[in-house]
């Protein structure tokens, strides 16, 4: 029986992005869901609960952070690494991103797709990993303690 493809599910509310990373993840093999937006991959999350979850935060209707909020309510949803992909460097933002259960933060300006496909490849390895190694080598974009 072959092997279940790893899911990840993409959420960005701009196209190009959507589109960028789909093509690089679904090339590295990875079954890909794309949602525009919080409320859109917050249903496709329960439909197909992926094993990674890619997300911005500044999107319509649900952002980010209210999709990270409502991620860590779930019992089955809470399980599932987080990796934020956003525009914003601000600390702040990183600290209640990281707070609300992101693995995670990645500023899009400084990692190219095959990176973001690099850490992808780790979070899913990470079972299997030693959490601090994975924390040592991606040191500055690491959320957990």
């Amino acid at each position: 029986m072959p092997k279940p493809k790893i899911k990840i599910l993409i959420v960005d509310d701009e196209e190009m992005i959507l589109n960028m990373y789909h093509t690089k993840l679904h090339g590295e093999g990875y079954e890909v869901a794309l949602a525009k937006n919080g409320s859109e991959a917050l249903a496709k999350a329960h439909q197909i609960k992926p094993d990674v979850i890619l997300t911005d935060l500044i999107m319509p209707k649900y952002d980010g952070f209210y999709f990270l909020k409502a991620l860590k309510k779930d019992p089955v949803l809470k399980k599932v690494p987080v990796i934020t992909l956003t525009n914003i460097g601000n600390e702040h933002k990183r600290a209640k991103a990281c707070k609300l259960g992101t693995l995670f933060f990645l500023v899009k300006s400084q990692y190219v797709p095959a990176q973001v496909a690099e850490i992808v490849k780790e979070v899913i390895n990470l079972k299997n990993n030693n959490i601090f190694s994975l924390k040592a080598k991606y040191q500055e974009a690491f959320c957990a303690n």
